[in-house]
């Protein structure tokens, strides 16, 4: 092969910044050709003996000896004589890929991997999965004793918001590997920022920090203070949206629904619109020796928060609950609720985006508020542990004190 570069003097001497490991000197060859040879002093050879090499470029030979500099520094000036020709060809691909890294030598790289492989067999290797079903059989455990935190509708909640939306996008990745930003925010965006799968997102975790007491993660990885939004108002009925929800309540509770079956909504609708009753945790579990008309009373159990509280009734709703009043018995029969439910809304006028969560318990307080304004009072109905939760109703006190002169006085006769 003819080298490109010009022919220099025999045996010319190149300079290199590493002249006290080895040498480099221009050889001609015959026939035209020329090499680069690089003379290794005895104490840096890897063999151990003094060492000549040869390469076809002045580039060629200057890099191999910056690798050979480099491994010095690295390895020491004694161990490149410990390796053996194929430990130093890994060394010298190792050195190759380094250059592609944040590390300047290959002792801090080794070093690096060492200590996370050494992290990596300390971490926990308990998956979203396994909390996810750890959390649920303590639910249901709960449900089992009518424990505090063990209703139907939050095992059932957590059964979809845990299980199947949580479980099914990172249910086989680490606890400890689960991230807030990375993982958590993309899933909560794309589940429309709801407040029930962030809740229920950290009880999971927080669950597992106290389960396992810190030893598979130390504290809950989603961030609350990045969640905080301000709070959407309340959603209520308008007066002739109330009043076609309770008077067809009323029209249609006798007429047949499905197969030996009648709409039978009118306590329903009564109860959770002048009541202010949750209508799942609370209204689906009332029995008529709970109300006692006479004293204007219900007596309610609450199964989300598993606490009692008595709720005045008021007149216009006394006058109406009378006409459906049982010695016992479920107020509500439970055979197709949620169909019967949906066709009276409906019916009514007033199923969605009218229907909202507990529009009739938001009513209630709305109108409850614009009348009395009596914040003890009110908490003491909705069965709520402080009145954080009743800044929103204030600022429909004005603009509703003319529509709540009408709620309270209601007469269906009329």
């Amino acid at each position: 092969m003819i080298n490109s570069e010009p022919m220099k003097d025999k045996g010319k001497t190149i300079k290199h910044p590493h002249t006290d490991i080895a040498t480099i000197r221009h050889v001609p060859w015959k026939k035209g050709e020329s090499k680069y040879e690089i003379y290794i002093f005895k104490k840096y050879s890897p063999t151990g003996k003094a060492q000549r090499l040869y390469r076809k470029t002045e580039r060629d030979a200057k890099d191999y000896t910056n690798a050979l500099a480099n491994e010095r520094k690295s390895f020491g000036s004694h161990a490149l004589k410990q390796f053996t020709p194929d430990q130093r060809a890994d060394a010298e691909r190792a050195f190759a890929v380094l250059h592609e890294t944040n590390f300047t030598n290959l002792y801090d790289a080794v070093s690096f991997l060492r200590d996370l492989k050494k992290s990596e067999k300390a971490k926990s290797p308990i998956t979203i999965t396994e909390i996810i079903e750890d959390k649920i059989t303590d639910i249901a455990n709960k449900n089992t004793q009518d424990a505090k935190g063990g209703s139907a509708r939050t095992l059932q909640e957590y059964h979809y918001r845990g299980r199947k939306v949580l479980g099914e996008a990172y249910g086989s990745m680490r606890v400890i590997d689960f991230d807030n930003d990375t993982h958590f925010i993309p899933l909560w965006k794309k589940h429309g920022q709801e407040d029930h799968l962030l809740r229920v997102c950290k009880s999971i975790f927080n669950f597992c920090v106290k389960k396992y007491k810190g030893q598979v993660i130390k504290e809950c990885p989603i961030t609350e203070e990045k969640f905080k939004r301000k709070r959407d108002e309340p959603k209520i009925f308008q007066q002739d949206e109330w009043q076609r929800f309770i008077n067809s309540a009323l029209s249609t509770h006798d007429e047949e629904f499905g197969r030996r079956n009648t709409y039978g909504l009118a306590p329903w609708a009564v109860l959770g619109l002048w009541c202010g009753l949750r209508p799942h945790a609370e209204l689906r579990h009332l029995d008529w020796k709970d109300i006692n008309l006479d004293e204007k009373s219900v007596y309610v159990h609450s199964h989300k928060t598993h606490k009692a509280r008595w709720v005045d009734i008021p007149d216009c709703a006394v006058a109406i609950l009378r006409a459906y009043e049982k010695e016992q018995g479920v107020v509500i029969n439970h055979r197709n609720l949620d169909k019967r439910e949906r066709a009276l809304k409906d019916r009514a006028g007033v199923s969605k985006p009218i229907w909202a969560n507990d529009i009739m318990r938001h009513t209630f307080a709305s109108m409850h508020w614009a009348k009395h304004q009596d914040e003890g009072k009110l908490i003491s109905l909705l069965g709520h542990k402080d009145d954080d939760q009743l800044m929103h109703y204030r600022r429909f006190e004005k603009g509703l004190r003319d529509q709540a002169q009408e709620f309270w006085n209601f007469n269906p006769s009329a």
